[in-house]
């Protein structure tokens, strides 16, 4: 039983939750309670997740709730007092004279399971205060509320991490152009696209399709520097043989 439940907990709670987000706002969070109280010269040895560590206080309310099981002494009492931290609070600190608590956030939005947002904070506390975060890399606030990075700034940010976010968010056709990358191979079928070569700053050559996509966008994605022509990086971009992509006649 404990197995069985463990891992349902586990997946539903501690991926969806924990593995998502306390790993890209922990930092920021301690950051921020420490620039706050370190000036007053207050120390503390341990912190919680609160709600953000909630995957424990799931499992062991499981057998005190459901099944009806308690443990001697109060430890059943203290399992149920933490768990309701962790329906009220966020990040808690706790000391013998006093606790730091922050409140849990307003909102956290997500994509395949990590933090992101593509306009405004990925994640927000009630106070206004907040993380930009994009596909799970925490980025600069104007980057994704109107004011995107330049395609020259983008190319030469230092974090390998926030250049390769940034990239996606200026948009690598934009950036391609701006490079001025040459042509490798154009497939008649605009839907093939046009394979092109740039060397991006610090990172040496890259390729990248040029697609028009059947939605009528056109866009370009990176590609392995092994490809040699548009048909071969478009079947790479699904996994499938080249062969197989000539035979298809509709692509979404």
């Amino acid at each position: 039983v404990g197995s069985a439940v463990r891992s349902a907990v586990e997946s539903a709670v501690h991926s969806a939750v924990r593995s998502a987000v306390d790993s890209a706002v922990r930092s920021a969070v301690r950051s921020a309670v420490c620039s706050a109280v370190c000036p007053a010269k207050i120390a503390w040895h341990y912190w919680v997740g609160g709600a953000l560590w909630a995957a424990w206080p799931a499992w062991e309310s499981f057998y005190r709730e459901i099944c009806g099981l308690r443990l001697d002494g109060d430890l059943s009492d203290r399992g149920a007092a933490y768990a309701e931290t962790a329906c009220a609070a966020g990040y808690w600190w706790p000391n013998k004279a006093f606790i730091i608590a922050c409140e849990r956030p307003r909102f956290i939005r997500l994509e395949d399971g990590r933090l992101h947002s593509a306009a405004g904070h990925a994640i927000e506390w009630p106070d206004g205060w907040g993380l930009s975060v994009w596909r799970g890399t925490v980025v600069p606030d104007p980057w994704l509320a109107g004011l995107p990075p330049s395609a020259q700034d983008a190319l030469v940010e230092p974090n390998i991490e926030r250049r390769r976010a940034a990239c996606e968010i200026v948009g690598w056709d934009r950036i391609i152009s701006e490079l001025k990358g040459k042509t490798i191979n154009r497939d008649d079928d605009e839907e093939i696209g046009e394979l092109i070569e740039v060397n991006l700053p610090d990172g040496g050559p890259a390729r990248f399709l040029r697609v028009l996509c059947a939605t009528g966008r056109r866009f370009a994605i990176p590609v392995p520097l092994e490809v040699r022509t548009a048909l071969e990086a478009n079947a790479w971009s699904y996994d499938i043989p080249p062969q197989i992509m000539q035979q298809k006649e509709n692509r979404t």
